[in-house]
């Protein structure tokens, strides 16, 4: 039995083809799962580094005995002495993360010159529109943070 060289062909190229949508059917999901880590990944960062941010100005408060805030806006903050100098500078928050929401507490926080908060509160961190969340809760008599996942 002979088998012509079109056929053989035309198998190998259908061969070809199946592997081609298998491998293209297990790489597709795996695109959106690097691209939800990522996503969280620089949203952990953020809220760490705000968390990071807070606890420094609680610090300050506590070691050189003044009032200290850190002034939040949209998209970056800074830390504050009582007489309005800014300390180092102004820090931006990573690219696609903004806040969407903050309380009393955290507009703007302020610490006495014993490390406490003058009032409790909590700020949120979005990635991108709709996308994921953290909450910053700040509890006023300790001055800590703690990050929540919705």
């Amino acid at each position: 039995m002979t088998t012509s060289a079109t056929g053989k062909h035309g198998s190998v190229f259908i061969e070809v083809l199946v592997a081609l949508l298998i491998v293209s059917v297990l790489a597709v999901p795996s695109v959106f799962l690097v691209r939800y880590a990522r996503r969280t990944a620089v949203l952990d960062a953020a809220a760490g580094q705000v968390s990071s941010v807070v606890d420094l100005a609680r610090d300050i408060a506590e070691n050189e005995r003044v009032a200290v805030s850190v002034v939040f806006t949209e998209r970056s903050y800074g830390i504050f002495r009582e007489d309005g100098e800014l300390l180092d500078k102004e820090i931006k928050l990573p690219p696609g993360v903004r806040i969407t929401e903050k309380t009393a507490g955290f507009d703007p926080v302020t610490f006495d010159e014993n490390g406490r908060a003058k009032q409790a509160g909590h700020l949120t961190l979005q990635y991108g529109d709709g996308g994921d969340t953290r909450e910053i809760v700040l509890y006023n008599l300790t001055g800590t943070c703690v990050i929540r996942r919705p």
